[in-house]
């Protein structure tokens, strides 16, 4: 008896924590960590996008953002034919590349080191079309995610719970709009929120 009640108990705590299977959202599942994820934080998010936003213009087409608390990459599509990071041939026009933006520790006292990398030419995985699936930098507010990390972290686990990743893209084949995950990992259980591209929470 104590078994089965501890597995209601369980299921109704997942629920409530909105955790999600991929079947219901194109967007990725909480994953399960043995170890433990370095916090992803609105300081973070605010220097890498500072970083990155020198690679970018507002009309770039994205295909993903996904950010950790180490690392900020873009997947994208090229307008034009760019260089490669090697140097030693081009990428043509309208391939998926990779932009990564870290970090790494400053001299005492001083602040992180940004540095990007890439661009490099990735390979398309999934089902349907790029160019459906792809949408405009200026589309999502990242400012406005990172504000909703305190409500990800409440929802899920006030007191232990911290923000390890955000991944923004378009929820496709379930809806056309632009639509980011907060990944929350807490020592008793991991969760995450959804938010609409200005950075608003939503309800599942």
């Amino acid at each position: 008896m104590r078994i089965l009640v501890s597995l209601l108990l369980l299921t109704f705590l997942a629920g409530a924590c909105g955790c999600q299977s991929k079947e219901e959202s194109p967007l990725p599942a909480p994953e399960e960590h043995s170890g433990v994820l370095p916090e992803l934080t609105e300081d973070f998010l605010s220097r890498a996008l500072a970083g990155i936003s020198t690679r970018l213009k507002p009309t770039s087409k994205i295909l993903e953002l996904r950010v950790s608390g180490e690392v900020f990459s873009v997947q994208m599509q090229t307008k034009r034919d760019i260089p490669a990071s090697d140097k030693k041939k081009s990428i043509p026009a309208g391939s998926l590349v990779q932009l990564d933006y870290i970090e790494r520790p400053g001299a005492k006292g001083q602040p992180p080191i940004g540095q990007l990398r890439g661009p490099v030419r990735v390979d398309v995985k999934g089902a349907g079309e790029v160019k459906d699936n792809l949408y405009l930098f200026e589309e999502v507010n990242l400012k406005g995610m990172g504000r909703a990390f305190r409500v990800a972290v409440l929802s899920v686990d006030p007191n232990d719970g911290k923000v390890t990743k955000l991944v923004v893209r378009r929820n496709l084949p379930f809806g056309e709009r632009v639509r980011g995950r907060i990944f929350v990992q807490s020592p008793r259980m991991s969760g995450s929120i959804d938010v609409n591209e200005k950075g608003t929470p939503l309800k599942r």
